[in-house]
């Protein structure tokens, strides 16, 4: 019972401290009503004026003002003058000091101070309790001063430090806000390009072997119309698959080829990538000259991307057109060159070009990212030319704690 009950007193403390600083102003003013009237009553006509009643009631106002100090502190000020004349007390000086000190008007703060000191030596019988020493009196003076300027200076430190806590809190919140938005955003942008080299790629399969179908002097006139339809829905199907694209890579600053754990690090999987195109019926001339390159690596992976890439956008608008592919590798980076010759006439009617770039805009992206250069255009005889400059980055250099 007795801990229960010291819990409970200790949880009410706060409590009881969020009152009181909610109502400062208001127990202050009583505070000063009680002890500014006390000393007007106690001693008559120690200030200017000789008249208890008026002294009581200035004392009164005094502290009806102290309820808006902050607010309007020189009518505080003139009024804390003016009641220290009339009844010759000191005590209002010190809150009037603190006034300022809270205020942050620090020049106010120091005449506010001076004041005791001027009044003592031009009028020292005019204040309260100088009929002693008046050494002792200005010391005990100045105390009722120095300690609620010191207290003001207290609370401004508080609340600084408060403020940059509240600051902190603040920036790691927008941080944190801000490294789930980007997390958000990468995880958009590997869901496009998971989406355009799966389910892209896939179609684009399926209009080359439509195509390849249609072609064939053995086909019927039901066949080849099946085919068309086949094509006109892959192309439909491409279609919205762009606009889904776009709407998944909106706004995204994320790298949406920088995913470590997919496959396309190794020299093997360019090799294998090569080898299914050619299997499907792709004419591929490929040189390369690369040669102790690290496995894997970021650097092979966007070899990997472009190539399926340029090799996709050859079947889907140029297909049965001969590729020639060219892989260099320096010191310090590698250099990819995919050419096709200009498409057969009879694959007109598969589609152009013209915005079909959505897996390119994201490989260039990439690339630049990591600070290499790429090229994409269509060469004067009808062809396209897919070319890129990849530093030779590894999958440690993009890790966090290579940095």
């Amino acid at each position: 019972m007795a801990g229960r009950a010291f819990g409970n007193s200790s949880a009410a403390a706060p409590a009881v401290l969020q009152v009181a600083y909610k109502h400062r102003d208001k127990l202050l003013a009583l505070a000063c009503a009680v002890a500014f009237t006390s000393l007007a009553a106690a001693v008559p006509g120690a200030g200017w004026v000789h008249s208890r009643g008026l002294c009581v009631i200035a004392a009164l106002a005094l502290s009806l003002v102290t309820l808006v100090r902050r607010s309007h502190p020189v009518a505080h000020l003139v009024t804390t003058v003016a009641v220290c004349l009339m009844t010759g007390q000191m005590l209002p000086f010190g809150v009037a000091a603190y006034t300022a000190v809270r205020a942050h008007r620090y020049a106010l703060m120091s005449a506010i101070a001076l004041a005791p000191g001027v009044l003592l030596v031009v009028a020292p019988d005019r204040l309260v309790g100088t009929s002693g020493h008046l050494v002792i009196h200005a010391y005990q003076t100045y105390v009722a001063i120095v300690l609620p300027i010191l207290v003001g200076f207290l609370m401004n430190s508080a609340e600084a430090r408060s403020g940059l806590e509240m600051h902190a809190l603040r920036q790691r919140a927008k941080l944190h806000a801000s490294e789930r938005r980007e997390q958000d955003l990468r995880q958009r942008a590997a869901l496009a390009r998971k989406i355009h080299d799966g389910i892209g790629h896939e179609i684009s399969v399926m209009l080359m072997q439509s195509g390849a179908v249609a072609a064939s002097p053995d086909s019927s006139e039901s066949t080849k119309s099946a085919c068309a339809k086949i094509n006109r829905a892959g192309r439909s199907a491409f279609d919205q698959l762009r606009s889904t694209l776009d709407l998944l890579s909106a706004d995204s600053g994320a790298d949406p080829l920088d995913a470590g754990d997919e496959p396309g690090g190794t020299l093997t999987d360019v090799a294998d990538l090569l080898s299914g195109y050619r299997k499907r019926g792709l004419s591929i001339q490929s040189e390369s000259s690369m040669h102790n390159v690290p496995e894997p690596s970021h650097a092979l992976r966007l070899v990997h991307t472009l190539l399926n890439e340029a090799l996709c956008n050859v079947v889907r608008h140029a297909s049965g057109a001969p590729v020639r592919i060219t892989l260099c590798q320096n010191a310090y980076s590698l250099t990819v060159s995919v050419l096709n010759d200009p498409p057969q006439p009879r694959e007109s009617a598969v589609g152009s070009r013209q915005g079909a770039g959505h897996g390119l805009g994201l490989l260039e992206r990439s690339i630049r990212n990591c600070g290499g250069t790429f090229k994409a255009l269509a060469t004067p005889d009808r062809g396209f030319l897919v070319s890129a400059l990849i530093p030779l980055v590894t999958d440690q250099d993009l890790s966090p704690t290579s940095a």
